[in-house]
């Protein structure tokens, strides 16, 4: 089976169960030239800090991996997420987050990738519609666009997000992430995990959205504050996403 059929019979087998998540979060698994994808580990992490685990959901990618459950959030709010961790696959990582975000009415969606091996988190402002011609996960090779490309803005709040993040990482430093900046998408940088962002955007959830690019060299023994970081910032944007109309629960 080729690359782009083995990415549309993904999609298709995956059958979200219909439910309630205030958030989901995605990582991504491996890529050519990056065989360990430290977002992976992160989104496994925070899955642990609420007591649950993923698993995998295709016989087709073994890194295609789902699961749900509660977060106890900084605030002792609880959560209800949705945790994937998502093939590098052109033709379906986009379209797997809509499924799931579609079937359990998320407020907001966090996507998360891996970019260069020693950076600041990156809370991108925006996705591109320009795609670089690079093989994903599968083999495949992106189609080429047919008109200039256009951008679509992140709808979840990048400064709020930029701040708890900051914060986080202040209380709690992590030797591989250096800091936290807002950025804009690079056309000549758009890989999967912009694509991904870009199909997210033009989706017409009623979720907030945006993307979030890590390091590519975090080290395991920073996973764990990782994880509690990207916690924090979750917390700060369900909050601000109007908790009095749709109140998270108080964690016991």
């Amino acid at each position: 089976m080729n690359g782009h059929r083995r990415a549309q019979s993904i999609v298709r087998a995956f059958r979200p169960r219909i439910g309630r998540s205030d958030v989901v979060v995605t990582g991504f698994g491996s890529f050519p030239g990056v065989p360990r994808n430290a977002t992976a580990d992160i989104v496994r992490e925070l899955a642990a800090l609420g007591g649950f685990a993923l698993r995998v959901v295709s016989h087709r990618s073994r890194d295609f991996a789902v699961g749900r459950g509660a977060l106890a959030l900084p605030s002792g709010r609880e959560a209800r997420a949705s945790l994937m961790i998502l093939p590098v696959a052109w033709d379906a990582a986009g379209a797997l987050v809509e499924k799931e975000a579609r079937a359990t009415r998320a407020r907001l969606v966090v996507m998360c990738g891996v970019a260069a091996p020693s950076q600041p988190i990156f809370v991108e402002a925006d996705a591109t519609s320009a795609r670089v011609a690079k093989v994903d996960a599968l083999g495949v090779r992106p189609r080429r666009a047919r008109s200039m490309a256009v951008t679509r803005a992140a709808t979840l709040e990048v400064e709020l997000a930029r701040g708890a993040i900051d914060r986080a990482l202040t209380a709690e430093p992590v030797a591989s992430v250096p800091g936290v900046l807002v950025t804009r998408a690079r056309p000549d940088n758009a890989y999967v995990c912009n694509a991904t962002a870009y199909a997210v955007a033009t989706a017409r959830l009623r979720a907030a959205h945006g993307f979030l690019h890590w390091p590519k060299d975090i080290s395991r023994e920073d996973v764990p504050a990782c994880a509690r970081a990207l916690g924090a910032m979750i917390d700060v944007l369900l909050a601000a996403r109007g908790a009095s109309r749709d109140p998270l629960r108080r964690a016991p």
